[in-house]
């Protein structure tokens, strides 16, 4: 009988897990308190267990890359900051057993799930962007840094930097996102991980998305694929400083 409920609920396991990962992120409006993170993997955790009554199972396969980034998660998660504090990276432990757990197809509803997350919290941002760009006068206030080293040296956060600790988790995510996608941008949510991403002037989600875009161009030979890479490479030299805007 409880196996036959946690199997009508298993469509949900998926977009619960994605909205835990997105707490993850640790968004502005969440910073002072590690509550939230600390909810998410509790959550994340019951999700795995849930996902293991369905029916899915771990593969041995994977098992020993498992352990790996496991220990990698937690050995990252005792070296101190700058200002001697700890990033609590272990809270993403849990988060990592579910997707571990996750069959194949839910692994893939998860990535459709999640990239919906995070484009829509990349909206508000492109929109900035995009605005200040074509010259409104828009005015925002701004937001100290996390970063004790750039705070000290007088730096900011934008608003337009979306609402994460710096641009880099924009384009780093975004790439990777795009990547789950093979780079292949059709639909809404991959529209606004690669404008975000683009925005963002990471030069990592220029190395990953020309690379990304370069292989299916060279795999597919579709000239669709060559305007997403010319950007790419554009964004990739402006964050560079190769070219001056």
């Amino acid at each position: 009988m409880y196996s036959s409920f946690v199997n009508r609920g298993s469509p949900l396991l998926a977009p619960a897990l994605a909205l835990c990962s997105w707490i993850s992120l640790n968004p502005y409006f969440l910073w002072g308190s590690s509550r939230y993170m600390a909810l998410a993997g509790l959550t994340a955790g019951v999700i795995a267990v849930l996902a293991f009554i369905a029916g899915d199972r771990p593969r041995k396969s994977e098992m020993i890359g498992f352990a790996m980034m496991a220990i990698f998660i937690v050995y990252i998660s005792f070296l101190p900051k700058t200002d001697g504090s700890f990033t609590r990276w272990y809270f993403v432990l849990p988060t990592m057993l579910a997707l571990f757990v996750f069959e194949d197809s839910r692994r893939a509803e998860l990535i459709k799930a999640f990239s919906i997350i995070f484009g829509l919290s990349l909206l508000p941002g492109v929109l900035v962007s995009i605005g200040a760009i074509l010259g409104l006068q828009i005015s925002f206030d701004h937001r100290p840094l996390l970063n004790p080293v750039m705070a000290a040296a007088g730096g900011y956060y934008l608003n337009v930097c979306a609402v994460y600790d710096e641009p880099g988790m924009v384009g780093t995510v975004s790439a990777f996102l795009l990547a789950a996608h093979r780079f292949r941008i059709r639909s809404t949510a991959t529209i606004l991980l690669f404008v975000g991403g683009l925005l963002s002037f990471s030069l990592a989600f220029a190395v990953l998305t020309v690379a990304g875009f370069a292989a299916r161009l060279v795999l597919t030979r579709s000239a669709r694929t060559l305007a997403p890479l010319a950007l790419s490479v554009v964004a990739g030299l402006l964050a560079a400083g190769v070219i001056k805007p």
